[in-house]
């Protein structure tokens, strides 16, 4: 029995044409920048492993991940 081929998926733009609305204009696209800074693209809400870390220091536990320890070993093998 020979697979079954599935139909091309359609380019954006070929959707925009045929489906008026689906993908926003040119006008309203934002640059990387621009959706960086924007208040919609945070959560509400903050994380709750965020919370639970900035809770921890607060207490004086120790900060256990090795992001200083490997930033440290990266500069040692840079050329």
């Amino acid at each position: 029995m020979k697979p079954v081929k599935s139909p091309p998926t359609p380019s954006p733009s070929k959707v925009a044409q045929t489906q008026p609305g689906l993908l926003p204009s040119s006008d309203e696209l934002l640059m990387p920048h621009e959706r960086d800074q924007s208040t919609d693209m945070t959560p509400e809400a903050a994380d709750p492993v965020v919370k639970q870390a900035a809770r921890d220091v607060k207490r004086g536990l120790q900060d256990t991940s090795k992001g200083l320890e490997m930033d440290k070993t990266y500069d040692k093998l840079k050329p």
